[in-house]
């Protein structure tokens, strides 16, 4: 009521209305609140105003690497065709600001950037539009956490091979060492230290059973990320059949008495 909204000294009022005042003051109260330093939120029902601007959301890809390129969307809503302005602040900082037609209903904006330096960043959009009623939906945004270069290892009894993919994965912005099987880690400690291990024609002989084991713990209780390459030392020809490599790997490692019709297959999503 005016009279409870009258004795207001400190807080912050949210006021949830259709616009249509049936009684009371408020017309009259909620400009004097402002007045005395008190925040006042207005929030239409009953659907939006015309010429009402909304932006809805902003999104990025769930998870981000120092140096990696991504999109960053965001979803505007407008109740009619109007001209705007989009604005993207990074932690407050202009970061680009550019002209845009809005059309009735949901429009969606992008900007393609560059992931800084690991740490947390909070990315926002916000739309200016001539008409618009209501600046507190116009602005949002979302924190980005950045995490340093993923740290892969390429384990491989072939590091001349293996400096050639490491080389191709580095230009991708990924931190590539080239091991030879007798060096890959024994312990959890060391195996935790990288994001994902690649396995290039590695065959079972050359890994110890304890290196195997800690591999399938990595994976199954860690979610390690684990590629396997396939070769003449790898999978049957390996002798991964009933080790932990098999058990790791989505594929059977038994070698079938008749020779398949089929020596090679590519599934393509």
């Amino acid at each position: 009521s005016a009279g409870l909204l009258g004795e207001l000294s400190h807080g912050r009022v949210a006021v949830l209305a259709s616009g249509a005042q049936t009684e009371g003051e408020a017309s009259r109260v909620l400009p004097e609140l402002a007045l005395r330093g008190i925040p006042v939120d207005v929030l239409p029902i009953g659907g939006l105003p015309t010429g009402e601007v909304v932006l809805e959301g902003v999104s990025l890809p769930p998870r981000l690497y120092q140096g990696d390129a991504f999109l960053l969307q965001g979803a505007i809503y407008s109740s009619m065709p109007t001209p705007a302005t989009v604005r993207l602040w990074r932690d407050g900082a202009l970061v680009e600001e550019r002209g845009i037609q809005l059309f009735p209903g949901r429009n969606r904006v992008e900007t393609r950037l560059g992931a800084p330096e690991a740490g947390r960043y909070l990315y926002e959009y916000e739309v200016v539009a001539t008409g618009d009623g209501f600046a507190q939906n116009n602005r949002d945004g979302v924190v980005a956490e950045v995490l340093p270069k993923a740290r892969v290892a390429l384990v491989t009894p072939q590091p001349s091979w293996g400096g050639v993919l490491a080389e191709a994965l580095a230009l991708q912005a990924i931190a590539v060492q080239v091991i030879e099987p007798r060096n890959a880690p024994y312990t959890l400690d060391n195996l935790l230290a990288y994001d994902a291990v690649i396995f290039a024609n590695v065959p079972a002989i050359d890994l110890h059973s304890t290196q195997q084991e800690l591999l399938e713990t990595w994976v199954r209780d860690y979610g390690g990320g684990l590629l396997i390459l396939g070769g003449e030392n790898s999978f049957g020809p390996g002798g991964y059949y009933q080790t932990p490599l098999e058990r790791v790997s989505p594929l059977s490692s038994r070698i079938p008495e008749e020779a398949p019709k089929v020596a090679m297959l590519f599934v393509l999503d």
